[in-house]
């Protein structure tokens, strides 16, 4: 039997979602955690980002969050996918990035870009899952000096 805490939604973000998202990028990133100015530009509809929350709604807290950057005509990069690490493994994360999976369907991309600890399996195995395939590697990349996978989704041109 699942308590009400399993009970999370995925909605639109809004510019009151700051101090949530916040939270959530300083506890899963640390170190190479975005900048307030950044995180403020992906709640902006006036930006080039589009972001999604899960959240909690026993308790209305935020317990993850995904934002994509609208690269060029067709084409998107998810800058953070994040999920608190007590509600992990509770099909969150996928939700989060079916969402963003979803809009670019609907939007007709061409195909969705990320970057990847190559340390993180268990991303690396949600991405996969999900139609990601690595393309490159970046060495360096994280504060840390950790190397990051570069994976890509494609989508095929619907024929009408």
């Amino acid at each position: 039997m699942q308590n009400d805490d399993s009970h999370f939604l995925i909605r639109k973000s809004k510019k009151d979602d700051f101090g949530g998202i916040k939270r959530l990028e300083h506890c899963c990133f640390t170190s190479d955690a975005f900048d307030d100015e950044l995180l403020w530009q992906m709640l902006d509809e006036t930006c080039d980002f589009l972001t999604w929350v899960a959240e909690l709604t026993s308790k209305n807290i935020l317990i993850g969050y995904i934002s994509l950057y609208l690269d060029a005509e067709n084409e998107g990069t998810i800058v953070s996918l994040c999920v608190d690490p007590l509600h992990r493994h509770q099909g969150i994360g996928t939700e989060l990035l079916q969402a963003v999976i979803n809009h670019a369907r609907n939007s007709n991309f061409r195909r969705l870009i990320l970057t990847v600890a190559t340390s993180n399996n268990a991303a690396i195995r949600l991405y996969n899952k999900m139609g990601f395939s690595i393309r490159g590697r970046i060495p360096r990349y994280y504060s840390s000096g950790d190397d990051a996978y570069v994976m890509i989704k494609e989508f095929k041109k619907v024929q009408h």
